[in-house]
């Protein structure tokens, strides 16, 4: 009973209980929601948000107050039996304790930088330094379920899929909410790569080679880029656990749908059948493996990216018309595989050997 909060002696643990991780996950996902729906108004009608004080910054500041307090009970509930208010906090939970502080250090110098420079947009709205802050202390609590059920030796590395429940939510969360700020390299955005680019320079000729070359290696970059997204989640966990069923498609799926529903109001919804596809495919590699783990993952890390970058270009290419050339195409999706493979390489190194001991002279 090593995981819940009280044990037969009637002492309180410090291991956070199946409960207390939920409402965790749920509070974090009433923040992420927030924080999509806020991208979804800045996306459709930037040029009406004229105040700091909007629905979605409410909604923002919901999920971050059920956050606070999730955390602040299971502070509350151990204090008495704790040494002090440090080791009060769940295992696993100390960087939600300190993400909570950063978040609301973010979230009001937020309203202080919006009254002196006002309302930011685009890629100035990612890279403000207070929406960073608030990026920081968000990802330290999503992050908490997941780092408290790693420490826990009451999860075998044989879970089952509930026993992970808050393991893969949490993970789904963190990399949704990393996407959403790596949007300016997000591979869906404008059902196409980089399509204001090709728009831009098909009004201006004289610049028009130049825009299509810089819309090609932006396009590139972010493939390569979100092909670390993409498949070091999966790869990190199954370093922990054999993930059961429906794991890795969830934390596939989940990012990718939010995106396209936030960003794009589902428009491109034909570009998450390659999600949907890919997510399957690795689903039956990874409960078809044998005796060779480290070389599934390899696998895994590889293959994913193929598949659905693949088939995203495939997608493109009948649904808009892609306009990059054969050797543009062939050569990003298996750049991306490459990619994928060193990340493998990266998470899972190969083994180091023992030391030779020799005899002394």
């Amino acid at each position: 009973m090593d995981s819940q909060l009280a044990t037969r002696s009637g002492k309180v643990t410090q291991a956070p209980s199946r409960a207390e991780q939920w409402q965790l996950i749920g509070a974090g996902t009433l923040l992420v929601i927030g924080v999509f729906s806020d991208g979804y108004a800045h996306s459709n009608f930037v040029d009406e948000l004229e105040s700091f004080i909007t629905p979605w910054h409410g909604l923002i500041f919901a999920g971050y107050l059920a956050c606070l307090a999730v955390v602040t009970m299971a502070v509350r509930t151990r204090l008495a039996s704790a040494r002090g208010l440090v080791h009060a906090i769940p295992t696993g939970w100390n960087a939600a304790a300190v993400g909570v502080g950063l978040f609301a250090l973010g979230f009001l110098g937020d309203g202080v930088w919006h009254t002196i420079y006002g309302i930011e947009a685009d890629l100035e709205a990612l890279l403000s330094p207070t929406h960073l802050l608030m990026l920081a202390g968000g990802l330290a609590v999503l992050c908490s379920p997941l780092m408290a059920d790693w420490k826990s030796d009451a999860i075998g590395r044989r879970a089952s899929f509930p026993e992970l429940g808050p393991v893969t939510a949490s993970m789904a969360l963190i990399m949704a909410t990393i996407s959403f700020f790596l949007i300016w390299t997000w591979p869906v955005n404008n059902g196409r790569p980089l399509g204001s680019f090709l728009e831009f320079a098909a009004d201006n000729p004289d610049v028009e080679s130049v825009l299509r070359g810089l819309g090609e290696v932006s396009g590139v970059a972010a493939y390569l880029v979100f092909t670390i997204v993409l498949v070091a989640p999966i790869l990190l966990l199954a370093k922990r656990w054999d993930l059961p069923s429906g794991s890795a498609a969830l934390i596939t799926i989940v990012p990718w749908a939010l995106m396209n529903a936030a960003f794009m109001s589902f428009f491109a919804w034909q570009r998450l059948i390659p999600a949907v596809v890919g997510a399957l495919c690795i689903e039956f590699v990874l409960r078809r493996r044998r005796q060779d783990r480290v070389w599934t993952l390899r696998l895994v890390g590889a293959v994913l990216p193929l598949i659905v970058f693949g088939l995203d270009m495939v997608v493109m290419e009948l649904v808009w018309g892609l306009g990059w050339s054969p050797e543009l195409v062939a050569g990003t999706v298996v750049a991306s595989a490459f990619v994928g493979y060193g990340v493998s390489v990266l998470v899972h190194p190969p083994a180091v050997p023992a030391p030779v001991e020799t005899s002394a002279i």
